[in-house]
C-alpha cells in the first residue's frame, strides 16, 4: 500500500494560498493526472471523485488521462497513484537501476517542495514510493523504458548547466 505523506502533514498547505486555495498539483489546468487503466476501474468501484478525459488521449495502451473533481471534494483516500507520487517520479542511472525517486523539475516553479531541504521529505514515502514503482515496473516495462529515457535526459540536461540530480534512495539502499 502507498499511504505515506510526502512531508508531515498535507504538503498542499505550502502553495494553495497563492493560488486561490487551490494547490498547483490538484489544478487540472497545470497538471492532469494519468492513472492507470487498471486503477482507474479499481477507483471507479470506490468513489466517483474521477472521470476520464476525452478531449487528451494517451498512445500508451495502460495509461489514461483523467480528472478529477478538484481539492474541496478530495477523497484523499482514493487519490491516484500519480496524485500520491506528486512532485516525484523515478529515477534510473546509466545503466539503467531504478535507484529511487527524484523530483519532477518540471514543476519547479509551481512546487514549493522542488529543490527544497531533502531532509524535510518522508522517508516512508520515498521506501513506498521505491516498492511501488519496482512493482510497476515489473508489469508496465514500457513505464521502465520512459523513466529509463527521462532520467538520462535530466542527467544530460544537468549536465550542461552543471547542476546534480537529487536522488531520494530508499532505506534499505542507505544501510548498504
Amino acid at each position: 500500500m502507498f499511504t505515506a505523506p510526502v512531508i508531515e502533514g498535507d504538503c498542499s498547505v505550502l502553495c494553495a494560498h497563492e493560488n486561490r486555495g487551490v494547490p498547483p498539483c490538484c489544478s487540472i489546468r497545470r497538471h492532469v493526472p494519468m492513472l492507470f487503466k487498471e486503477e482507474f476501474a479499481w477507483l471507479m468501484k470506490k468513489t466517483r471523485m474521477w472521470s476520464p478525459k476525452r478531449a487528451l488521449f494517451s498512445n500508451h495502451h495502460a495509461i489514461m488521462f483523467c480528472a478529477c473533481k478538484g481539492v474541496r471534494e478530495c477523497d484523499r483516500h482514493y487519490r491516484s497513484l500519480s496524485c500520491r507520487f506528486f512532485p516525484f517520479e523515478p529515477y534510473m542511472d546509466d545503466r539503467g537501476r531504478f535507484l529511487g525517486a527524484t523530483w519532477m523539475y518540471s514543476v519547479e516553479k509551481t512546487c514549493p517542495l522542488v529543490g527544497s531541504a531533502p531532509e524535510k521529505v518522508n522517508q516512508a514515502f520515498i521506501d513506498q514510493f521505491v516498492r511501488v514503482w519496482t512493482k510497476l515496473f515489473l508489469v508496465y516495462h514500457e513505464e521502465y523504458e520512459f523513466y529509463r529515457a527521462e532520467s538520462r535526459k535530466l542527467r544530460e540536461a544537468f549536465a550542461r548547466i552543471d547542476r546534480n540530480v537529487q536522488v531520494f534512495t530508499p532505506s534499505l539502499s542507505r544501510a548498504r
